[in-house]
């Protein structure tokens, strides 16, 4: 009770001189300012601190009261009092509920209060049509510069580089490519201030050795951020000084603010706050909790220039390989293969060839090609093609088969991603999955790993590691080897998941170790070193897709997951191995009638699955482009599954052996999130379609 009761005398006495000002005692007026250092040179402390009798914050927390009837209108503090009064409320809880009345969201307010008095000083127009808009950031109280004299010389509040007295903060020298994590400690309702100065010639030369500066303040109901932009006074260019304010940035749904165009001299200032209040005292200073800030600042992505040019499909086959060479094998083994998803292939140096497959059934099939409702199935497997011959490796025995990428532990299992060589061995991706409920769907995506397999024994990993997964994206979708991109990264794709609407997100890694080297994540602005900055491209990818070089650009392939059981698939071109791109094509449509979308059982003979190719506007380009976007492109033939269609950019150069569908044998319901088409794999040997003669899938 008594801090408010001290905030408010102190507030009234200095009403009291502003409108009748007489003066008896000369600089009397003056001493209701007397202890604002108490409260903006320790900014971190409870909102509602108390010192004790005779001196402390309560007596500099007038600066709350004057906000607020500043902000609202001057009887606001008058009815706290009645709140009081009339409720039996104590002071923070009165607070609260006079804002209320207002309809007026206190935590956000709470952060306006402390970019004010950061700023101490009257605010400045923003810009139009909104000039008005700043005001909140801001006191019209004359004497704010008092305010301000009372700081200088106090710890931590004394001039810097932007000059001026202010309340403590934390100054940091921030040049491009830095990555900082900053830990605060606050009580609630205090806040903590972060100065990130830009470095003179740091950063892109072609447009002024700029950075974009992200600050990561994390999902927290409890906390609120904002990033005020301005220059040094008198320093050149046309940011604001100063106290003006040139803009204030506030993070996007994921908690991350980012500041473009940061470069000397620029200065931008991190406020948060710990919104949570305690109505005693004692209890809020008394209960600490540390605020965690990532702080980056990333360099421009380089584009690439190259002719784009749209995806023509010339020829269409039917019934290709390895098609019959997997049907025939299935039907032929006791306890092998008999059909498998998320199919993924690497083709080692001595020719052989792996294919990597999730859910895999195993042998054998019934006499009529059916398969038994007791056939074993297990979560991954790999089959090795040496010429015509097939051979699965799987964990267990024979007739107990198993995994070949065992579980962590109960409850969880590993789903294929794609694969590359590395170092001399066969780098897979695996996706973990685990329960938490007995129901069908109480299932959820836990962490990425990745295993080394020594290509002279495929059957056991010779290790297996933790990869990123603090965003939760399943990374693995897709690989691009160095050797094939064109700059000496490895591009790993990844899906962030959900029913319908999947979105893509980009990762890599110099050289082609997933394991050892650093990775990097793909944002808008640049190139992070933080998984959870990154930020998702394009919307309707599927779990697994491939992008691979092609007539001296990229093609991406991807079944549509704008709609459920979609057997639609798209293509892109870009001409780099990243880029969103706005426009969502239509290209391929491939169905399975005759089965149910759901199980793919069939629901009466089996019936050859079919695929029509569907046109699109599309707008090509003879001449050179600099691209970082995906561009949708248009396939115009129609076939029918399983295919190889044969295509060519406007030029000589040719693409063919694509198979553009999947015979479906084993197609899942959407809601599972994951499982797509089979499409063109990036080394050299293609993906096949997820066949296999028996009846139902996984």
């Amino acid at each position: 009770m008594n801090w408010w009761m001290e905030a408010t005398a102190e507030w009234a006495t200095r009403q009291t001189y502003a409108r009748a000002p007489y003066v008896p005692i000369p600089g009397e007026e003056k001493l209701y300012a007397r202890n604002v250092y108490d409260v903006l040179s320790k900014p971190g402390a409870a909102l509602n601190s108390w010192g004790g009798l005779g001196g402390g914050p309560q007596y500099g927390a007038f600066l709350l009261p004057t906000y607020l009837t500043e902000q609202v209108d001057p009887s606001f503090v008058r009815r706290t009092w009645e709140s009081i009064r009339d409720h039996d409320h104590l002071p923070i809880e009165a607070i609260r509920h006079t804002a209320d009345g207002y309809g007026l969201n206190f935590a956000d307010m709470l952060l306006n209060y402390h970019i004010a008095n950061y700023r101490l000083a009257k605010a400045n127009a923003a810009p139009a049509p909104t000039v008005d808009a700043w005001r909140i950031y801001g006191y019209s109280d004359a004497d704010a510069s008092l305010w301000r004299d009372n700081l200088t010389g106090a710890s931590g509040a004394s001039g810097d580089a932007l000059g001026a007295a202010r309340p403590a903060r934390k100054s940091h020298s921030t040049p491009a490519g830095a990555q900082v994590e900053y830990q605060d400690i606050l009580r609630k309702g205090g806040a903590v201030y972060h100065d990130f100065r830009a470095v003179k010639n740091s950063g892109d030369a072609s447009c002024g050795y700029c950075s974009t500066l992200l600050v990561d303040t994390s999902k927290d109901a409890n906390r609120r951020s904002a990033v005020v932009v301005w220059s040094p006074t008198g320093s050149t260019g046309t940011l604001a000084k100063y106290p003006s304010i040139h803009t204030v940035r506030h993070p996007d749904a994921g908690g991350l603010i980012t500041v473009p165009d940061f470069a000397y001299p620029m200065v931008a200032t991190l406020v948060t706050t710990w919104t949570e209040l305690d109505i005693h005292s004692a209890d809020a200073d008394s209960s600490p909790k540390t605020f965690t800030t990532n702080v980056e600042s990333v360099l421009p992505l380089t584009a690439r220039s190259c002719a784009l040019r749209p995806v023509s499909v010339r020829s269409v086959e039917t019934t290709v390989e390895p098609e019959g060479t997997f049907n025939r094998y299935a039907a032929s083994t006791p306890d092998g293969w008999t059909g498998g998803d998320s199919t993924y292939s690497v083709k080692l140096p001595d020719g052989r060839i792996v294919w990597l497959f999730s859910d895999t059934w195993m042998g054998p099939l019934n006499s009529n090609g059916t398969r038994p409702v007791s056939a074993p199935l297990v979560n991954n497997t790999f089959v090795v093609q040496n010429g015509g011959s097939l051979t699965t490796y799987q964990g267990g025995t024979a007739g107990a088969p198993r995994a070949l990428m065992p579980p962590s532990g109960p409850g969880k299992w590993y789903w294929v991603g794609d694969g590359h060589l590395s170092g001399g061995q066969l780098q897979v991706v695996y996706q973990e999955y685990e329960r938490f409920g007995s129901g069908a769907w109480d299932w959820r995506f836990n962490r990425n790993v990745v295993a080394n397999f020594a290509l002279s024994n495929l059957r056991t990993p010779v290790s297996v590691r933790e990869l990123p997964s603090a965003s939760g994206v399943a990374w693995g979708s897709g690989l691009l080897p160095a050797s094939r991109s064109g700059d000496g990264y490895t591009y790993v794709y990844g899906v962030d998941d959900s029913p319908i609407n999947k979105q893509m997100r980009i990762a890599r890694v110099y050289g082609s170790d997933l394991a050892n080297g650093t990775w990097q994540y793909h944002t808008p602005w640049g190139w992070t070193l933080r998984e959870q900055n990154s930020r998702n491209l394009l919307t309707g990818i599927a779990n697994e897709y491939s992008v691979t070089p092609w007539g001296g650009q990229f093609l991406l392939l991807s079944q549509d997951s704008t709609e459920a059981f979609s057997g639609q698939i798209n293509a892109w071109t870009s001409c780099s191995p990243y880029g969103p791109s706005p426009r969502r094509p239509r290209s391929t449509a491939c169905r399975n009638p005759g089965r149910t979308a759901a199980t793919g059982i069939p629901t009466s003979s089996p019936t050859t699955p079919t695929c029509t190719l569907r046109s699109a506007p599309v707008t090509p380009s003879s001449r050179p482009t600099t691209s970082t976007a995906w561009t949708p492109a248009s396939p115009r033939t129609p076939t029918t599954t399983a295919t190889r269609a044969s295509t060519a950019p406007a030029s000589s150069d040719s693409l063919s052996d694509n198979y553009c569908g999947s015979a479906g044998r084993t197609a899942r319901p959407a809601g599972r999130g994951r499982r797509s088409a089979r499409h063109l794999s990036h080394h050299g040997v293609w993906r096949a379609p997820s066949v296999g003669p028996g009846g139902r899938g996984p």
